[in-house]
């Protein structure tokens, strides 16, 4: 079975016609056609169904799981030639979700940069819902993402940075901004500003929401961090970010759980991903700075709390 014929298979599934597939791969149609046969041949099923008066093809039952292991395998190859030309590129590519990069990445990159020189770093920034599906594409060797406390992330190899507290955030003219602590269904009559759901802040209201019996009224979804601080802070609405993300915002009242949700900061990558010699000491290097940061108490969360 060659590589060739299974590229030439999964390009008629995409277009839909062998004539179509040969245009887009810039070769004959014969040649499309005989390569499919080839793979009838050596695995002994037919892939397609042909309806020689209107022209048409779709795939059989067996050409449908035989697609989506050949897409297993075309994607696999791709996923190894980019990692072994990024071991040779000493680059690598980071990903970055923007409350971790805004909060505590700068000082750090800026780190990276002197200690690793001779790399090249590729910044990318997604919610960490987005960035889990960048890793296990392997379309990042690295990302941070945040994580409920108490769980592991699936098809990911981690090292746990740094541990965050969800807050109930409100405007200064809140009613509840005199309050240190409040009980989640005591937010059930109000606005909610939340995260776009690329974010995991998006997913962890809602479900926690839902376990106290109320489904949120949610008047703007937004994918910039920003824009939801600052709708709160003219008293739109309340939201609810990890600590990390309201840090020394002078406009916006914190407020404790009752019931309080941690997340923790992890830095991931792919379980399958062969990492380069490179990576390995960015990994090292990123977790030795993480505890370094902690011990100066540039970090809130106090784990004997958790």
């Amino acid at each position: 079975m060659e590589l060739r014929d299974l590229k030439y298979f999964k390009s008629v599934c995409d277009t839909g016609s062998f004539t179509k597939a040969g245009q887009v791969l810039h070769i004959s149609q014969p040649t499309i056609t005989k390569a499919v046969h080839r793979l009838e041949e050596e695995i002994g099923v037919q892939l397609f169904d042909r309806n020689k008066s209107s022209k048409q093809i779709t795939l059989t039952p067996e050409g449908q799981i035989f697609l989506l292991k050949v897409e297993g395998i075309l994607d696999y190859i791709d996923e190894s030639v980019v990692a072994v030309q990024n071991f040779q590129n000493k680059k690598i590519r980071l990903g970055l979700p923007p409350i971790i990069g805004a909060a505590v990445f700068p000082p750090i990159y800026e780190k990276l940069v002197t200690q690793f020189h001779s790399l090249q770093f590729e910044i990318q920034e997604n919610g960490t819902n987005d960035m889990r599906s960048l890793i296990k594409k392997g379309q990042v060797d690295l990302g941070f993402i945040y994580h409920k406390c108490g769980t592991e992330p699936p098809d990911l190899k981690y090292i746990t940075l740094h541990r965050d507290e969800l807050k109930v955030c409100v405007s200064k003219d809140h009613p509840f901004a005199h309050l240190k602590k409040i009980a989640l269904e005591d937010l059930q009559w109000e606005r909610f500003i939340l995260l776009s759901e690329s974010y995991l802040h998006n997913y962890l209201v809602l479900s926690e929401c839902k376990k106290h019996g109320y489904i949120p009224d949610i008047t703007f979804t937004s994918n910039e961090v920003v824009t939801v601080k600052s709708l709160v802070e003219t008293g739109l609405g309340i939201t609810i970010l990890s600590n990390m993300a309201i840090k020394e915002n002078q406009n916006i009242v914190p407020l404790s759980l009752e019931d309080p949700v941690f997340l923790d900061v992890l830095l991931c990558w792919k379980k399958d991903h062969i990492l380069s010699p490179e990576c390995q000491q960015v990994i090292d290097y990123i977790s030795h700075q993480f505890k370094k940061e902690k011990e100066t108490n540039n970090f809130e969360v106090n784990d004997d709390e958790i």
